[in-house]
């Protein structure tokens, strides 16, 4: 939904070019920013989640001991996101991601509606 709302906001950016009042090529711009900003910050989400997983899994664990071969695992394995680390949370991020994909969509119909009439 992320990729589908970016590429909304650009074809909203390219149909309001030269049509209708000049404001509204800058809000459109300004809306895929935005929106573009909101994908960038959650693209690394499902990795950090990973990396935090191991993390917390490290702290429990001891490097010496009973433990040792696990713990060297974890230290030098590269953390795979699971289905859960990919899942989406609706933080403000997230909502704020939705929130300029409608107003992208809004500005594409608008966009249409100046160029065909």
């Amino acid at each position: 939904m992320r990729w589908a709302f970016l590429i909304i906001a650009v074809c909203a950016v390219v149909v309001l070019w030269g049509v209708g009042p000049e404001y509204a090529v800058y809000v459109a711009f300004l809306v895929l920013f935005a929106n573009f900003a909101t994908v960038c910050v959650q693209y690394d989400d499902p990795i950090r989640r990973a990396r935090r997983r191991v993390a917390d899994r490290l702290s429990r664990l001891k490097p010496g001991g009973r433990h040792a071969d696990l713990y060297q695992q974890l230290q030098s394995a590269a953390p795979k996101p699971t289905t859960d680390d990919r899942r989406v949370r609706y933080g403000p991020m997230t909502l704020l991601n939705v929130a300029t994909g409608l107003a992208a969509a809004g500005l594409l119909v608008w966009g249409i509606l100046l160029r065909v009439l």
